[in-house]
């Protein structure tokens, strides 16, 4: 997995729409999302691989985590093309944060108990 795809590069391009979000921009806004969701989708492609060879309950769990990202993004994606102030996507943003933060530890434990470390570029989402 390419660097630029890690958890901590994946939180840089949160705190992008973010930003976005709190300066009210709505283009940029779309476009940081595009770009974050364009990475996201990458970044889980290539841990596909990985999550598939550990124990089923790990799987799974790490699933659902993915399901919660992937869940959170949709909704903004969705919700961006209604008329809702552009502000009010802050929040979600910042759910979104911490979403990626937790998956990141769970993976880590996770990969860990499995023997299954991954490179510092290839830690997953």
């Amino acid at each position: 997995m390419e660097t630029r795809l890690t958890h901590a590069a994946l939180r840089t391009r949160v705190q992008k729409v973010r930003a976005a979000a709190h300066d009210g921009d709505r283009a940029r806004f779309r476009w940081e999302l595009d770009r974050l969701m364009a990475a996201i989708s990458e970044h889980l492609a290539a841990e596909a691989s990985t999550i598939a060879a550990l124990p089923a309950g790990a799987a799974r769990e790490l699933g659902e985590g993915q399901q919660r990202i992937r869940s959170t993004l949709r909704g903004l994606a969705g919700d961006l093309d209604a008329a809702r102030s552009i502000w009010d996507f802050e929040s979600d943003v910042a759910r979104l944060d911490t979403l990626l933060e937790r998956q990141d530890y769970v993976e880590r434990r996770t990969f860990r108990r499995a023997g299954h470390e991954p490179r510092s570029a290839e830690m997953s989402l």
